[in-house]
């Protein structure tokens, strides 16, 4: 249910061009198909499909006012051994999705102060 407040929030804007078929969670979180070939593969991509799922049920509409979004490309949730270069690229996408959550931050909530009157 869209809120008309005259603004439209990330959720609301999500579940509206879900509700017409266009899987965004997918493209934004970075899920895609999984070709499984083991038993392994199979509970991995269980807990990857259980872990997406459930932080987007428990995503309320002003968490992302305060939630960090880090893309982490072809790096998933439960991927534990990772090489250097993964790691890096993780940490990369990390500090580079904190730098502008709070340059954003820092613009949304900077409010002018206005002088005492003598």
């Amino acid at each position: 249910m869209l809120i008309f407040h005259h603004q439209i929030s990330f959720i609301e804007l999500v579940q509206f061009i879900e509700a017409h078929g266009i899987k965004m969670q997918a493209k934004f979180q970075g899920s895609r198909r999984t070709e499984v070939k083991n038993l392994s593969q199979f509970f991995s991509a269980v807990g990857n499909t259980l872990m997406s799922n459930l932080a987007y049920l428990f995503l309320k509409e002003n968490d992302e006012d305060r939630t960090v979004g880090i893309n982490t490309g072809h790096i998933q949730t439960l991927d534990y051994n990772l090489e250097t270069a993964d790691k890096e690229f993780v940490i990369q996408r990390g500090y580079n999705a904190t730098k502008a959550f709070l340059q954003y931050y820092v613009v949304q909530n900077t409010q002018t102060k206005k002088k005492p009157r003598q």
